[in-house]
């Protein structure tokens, strides 16, 4: 297993595959609930104490699939992370986020594709699934 350091330099060499994206100011479209790979807490810990920010907590994937089932509010379902419809994260948002926009989609992450989009180039499915997995590994 690598140390953190350098699971860190991967994790943004996998980002750094991902085409870029220019989020529309003022627009939290994707700022639905949010799922964190291990590493990304890491990154996503280090830039909240560098930066002042409190932590705030994330919902596991069980307690979502909990809330839909109850057809709970929307507002429970975003980001923690959202303020102000802005992103306090940008810099580190998971690959969930960096991936919304920019999946060409034939079935499964249609729900991921967003209508502001300005990307240039866009992944299939079958790479962006490739990537979620590279960083679920680290």
């Amino acid at each position: 297993m690598l140390n953190i350091k350098k699971r860190l330099t991967e994790l943004n060499k996998i980002y750094n595959k991902i085409p870029k994206m220019e989020c529309v100011p003022g627009c939290s479209d994707c700022c639905g609930p949010v799922n964190f790979q291990q590493i990304e807490k890491v990154n996503l810990n280090r830039f909240l104490k560098t930066n002042g920010i409190n932590k705030k907590k994330l919902l596991s994937l069980d307690k979502v699939i909990s809330m839909i089932k109850s057809d709970s509010s929307d507002e429970k379902f975003m980001c923690p992370y959202r303020k102000d419809d802005r992103c306090e994260i940008y810099p580190v948002r998971p690959i969930v986020c960096r991936l919304f926009g920019i999946v060409k989609h034939d079935t499964g992450l249609a729900n991921l594709q967003c209508l502001h989009s300005d990307a240039k180039t866009y992944l299939t499915e079958e790479q962006s699934y490739k990537l979620m997995e590279e960083v679920k590994r680290l």
